[in-house]
């Protein structure tokens, strides 16, 4: 890290000490400067004349496919569309070509694939969790409102229950086939805030717990009942409580916000914030209950 870069960091912290936010969900020139170069980095060397696979346009059709699109911005040229696009285009869509990058480097880099060397192999496998570092820094000090996780991009709000909720939640949904339910809920509720839908947000946290509470076999088909399932199947210790206990207990508290700010029951509008807050307590919530064992009454 070198003279300048060390000084903005130090001074955005002292800043940021005093009271000062400079999170955004947009993205400098500086910004997307690094990005790109992180993928120059990690596509470096990987394309062949004479073999038929091309790390960056793989990528690119993938986006191009997915999105409905012939181009990314106006180039014929895989490489320098995809540039362009990362220097230029709409945010989400460099999300996506990010994404897609990581993707195709992931797959050539775990398994045999047709034009794919073992030196390219070998070489993506090296520089991937490179390529996932870098890219995970530049959001980090250019404070953008998003993290990489298990090679998709999600949204954040605080940057510490973000690390103590939601990216262990993630995690933790994505090591387990048995809980893709889960995961699928709880990923959507985070792209529904990113997309300025909180009541729907508010509804799919609300589905992931549900999911949640059945893998464990807790009884009924509505929040409200699978929670009262929970409770007398022991599900939670007492050091539980600052979650469980009190006039409107974590869980409850969510079933009934669900049910009045979801988009099911529409009856009062929900805010970014209602949402933020239902998907770290739902976060929270989904880490106890399938973290190891079954915790019992004590």
């Amino acid at each position: 890290m070198l003279y300048a870069r060390r000084k903005r960091l130090i001074e955005v912290a002292e800043r940021e000490a005093a009271g000062e936010s400079f999170w955004t969900d947009d993205l400098s020139d500086a910004t997307r400067a690094r990005l790109l170069y992180a993928v120059k980095d990690l596509a470096e060397g990987t394309t062949y004349t004479h073999y038929s696979f091309d790390l960056i346009e793989y990528a690119r059709d993938r986006v191009l496919r997915d999105e409905g699109l012939v181009n990314l911005a106006g180039k014929s040229d895989p490489e320098l569309d995809m540039g362009i696009c990362i220097a230029e285009c709409d945010v989400d869509l460099v999300w996506s070509v990010l994404e897609a990058v990581h993707f195709v480097a992931a797959i050539a880099a775990s398994k045999p694939l047709s034009g794919v060397v073992n030196d390219t192999r070998e070489t993506l496998r090296t520089r991937l969790p490179h390529f996932v570092a870098t890219i995970k820094t530049v959001l980090r000090e250019s404070r953008v409102s998003h993290d990489l996780i298990d090679g998709r991009f999600v949204p954040l709000e605080s940057l510490e229950l973000h690390e103590e909720v939601v990216v262990p939640a993630i995690t933790l949904l994505g090591s387990n086939p048995d809980y893709e339910a889960v995961e699928k809920a709880y990923r959507t509720a985070l792209e529904e805030i990113h997309g300025g839908k909180p009541d729907d947000a508010i509804t799919d946290a609300g589905t992931a717990l549900q999911e949640a509470l059945k893998l464990l076999g807790c009884e009924g088909n509505r929040l409200g009942p699978l929670i009262k399932s929970a409770r007398k199947r022991g599900l939670f210790a007492s050091h539980d409580s600052p979650l469980v206990d009190g006039t409107l207990s974590a869980m409850e508290w969510v079933s009934a916000d669900r049910s009045t700010k979801g988009d099911a029951h529409n009856t009062q509008e929900a805010t970014r914030e209602d949402a933020w807050l239902t998907v770290h307590v739902v976060g929270a919530l989904i880490l106890r209950l399938l973290r190891g064992s079954p915790r019992a009454v004590d």
